[in-house]
């Protein structure tokens, strides 16, 4: 699967072979112009040499001509001019020595070399033979001294003009050959610069439609970057927003459970304790229970006594031993059944009453039983009247004990349901405690969220702040507004949307 080409990938590519060409060109063109520098140079120092080639041979031809002029001279009998070209020969033969010196220095072939050896030869020859030219002067002898310049002197200046005239002929031609590589490397040069200047035109012609078309397309995409950043800040602003008022409700709804809480906590304890004392409610109505069984079994008994009283009432010989055991233990019960009445408490009162009206009548049946049997018909009646009274207090004990029992039951239930209470309490209790926890970190979390948001929105304003600079690199205007924060929709009311 091909991928496209990347910005970087095509101005690299671009950049690499304007590079290249304009490398390969400078490198040549660098070589050329180092060769027609080197030429330039070479040139140069041919013309120096040329130049002091031309200077020995005039140089020399001064010499051959100062020597006549010696001649003349002294012919016409002019020592001061005689002297004066004796003089300017001695600084002519200085300067062409030097002169033939420096030419050596600069010969580039070896028959250059062999020549100025030659030229330095002959000038020697010509130095033998001076000194002998100005001993025929100074003898007056005119005609020698002209025939040893004229003659003996021919073949020095022959020789001299010859290698003279080869030494300048051979550096024409070098001269000529040189140039000659001058102008091809000058003309090498300029093919080159022009080469460089039809590829670079395609190169830089790509170049500019790749970065047209880069810059066209980083357009479009900071303008993207730029409304996609603008509604991450808007969304950011929002979510702040939001995280913040979420932050706010967690904390309150945090201390509303607190308060809550510590509300069951106490509940919970006052229930504790309503179950507990209900618990000694029901234990305490049951040991009543027992006791007001015991007493209705009692009276039971009190109502068979007394019946047997009543049946027995009319035998007063034989029941009077009978009659006061009966008020004996009929006082003994009265007593218990006081007891007893006095532990029930007010529940028990009218039994109290019944229980010493039964003990006065038992005490007063006594003494009834041992005053006169006179008074037996009477005891009799009120015995009768005891028994209907006994079976009153029976009916008022058995409908006491009903009540009773229900009353047990009642704090049976409440004692139950206080401890289910308890229990449910407990419960709620721990749920009300995971709940606050659940609350706290909700709070931290949404404080984390709003402080992350904070953050996000601080990072959405550099990423505009990020477009803006692309986009004046790229050259592009920013359409859209400054982004500004905006508050967080109401409860019930839809999240706002960024405008498209």
């Amino acid at each position: 699967m091909r991928h496209p080409w990347t910005l970087g990938a095509k101005l690299l590519v671009c950049g690499l072979c304007l590079l290249g060409v304009m490398g390969a060109g400078t490198a040549a063109s660098f070589y050329n112009l180092r060769s027609l520098s080197d030429t330039s140079q070479a040139l140069e120092a041919r013309a120096t040499f040329a130049a002091d080639i031309l200077h020995a041979e005039t140089l020399f031809n001064e010499l051959f001509f100062g020597e006549r002029s010696q001649i003349m001279a002294a012919y016409a009998n002019d020592p001061k001019l005689h002297e004066r070209w004796v003089k300017r020969n001695a600084d002519n033969q200085a300067a062409l020595t030097a002169l033939l010196d420096k030419s050596a220095e600069a010969t580039t072939s070896a028959r250059e070399a062999e020549q100025i050896r030659d030229l330095r030869k002959t000038l020697g020859e010509w130095q033998a033979l001076y000194p002998r030219v100005l001993d025929a002067l100074k003898r007056g002898d005119y005609t020698e001294a002209y025939k040893l310049s004229d003659v003996a002197g021919k073949p020095i200046r022959d020789t001299s003009r010859a290698l003279f005239a080869e030494l300048s002929k051979q550096n024409a031609a070098d001269v000529a050959l040189r140039s000659e590589a001058a102008s091809s490397a000058y003309r090498m040069a300029s093919l080159l610069l022009g080469l460089i200047g039809l590829v670079s035109i395609p190169v830089f012609g790509t170049v500019f439609v790749v970065v047209r078309r880069s810059t066209a397309a980083l357009r479009r995409m900071t303008g993207q970057l730029r409304e996609g950043a603008q509604q991450v800040a808007v969304a950011a602003g929002q979510l702040a927003t939001a995280s913040q008022a979420l932050s706010d409700g967690a904390t309150r709804e945090a201390a509303a459970l607190e308060e809550s809480s510590a509300s069951i906590e106490e509940l919970s304890g006052e229930t504790a304790t309503n179950a507990t004392e209900a618990d000694e409610v029901a234990g305490l109505m049951q040991s009543i229970d027992h006791e007001v069984a015991s007493a209705n079994e009692s009276l039971q008994h009190m109502v068979t006594s007394m019946r047997s009283i009543v049946d027995s009432s009319h035998s007063v010989s034989k029941i009077i031993k009978t009659i006061n055991e009966i008020a004996f233990q009929t006082n003994i019960l009265a007593l218990n059944a006081a007891v007893e009445a006095a532990r029930a408490g007010e529940v028990g009162a009218g039994f109290a009453v019944v229980a010493d009206e039964v003990r006065s009548l038992a005490q007063r049946a006594a003494q009834a039983a041992h005053d006169t049997e006179a008074l037996i018909e009477a005891s009799t009646s009120n015995a009768e009247g005891g028994a209907s009274h006994v079976g009153d207090v029976t009916r008022a004990v058995e409908t006491f004990t009903e009540s009773l029992g229900k009353v047990r039951g009642i704090a049976v239930h409440v004692s139950e349901t206080s401890r289910h209470q308890a229990s449910g309490l407990t419960q709620i209790r721990q749920a009300v405690r995971e709940m606050e926890q659940v609350t706290q970190h909700t709070a931290a979390t949404a404080e984390e969220t709003a402080a992350a948001t904070e953050e996000l929105n601080a990072q959405a304003t550099m990423s505009l702040d990020l477009v803006q600079q692309l986009e004046q690199v790229v050259g592009a205007t920013g359409g859209a507004s400054p982004v500004t924060r905006r508050a967080a929709p109401r409860p019930g009311q839809p999240p706002l949307k960024q405008a498209a």
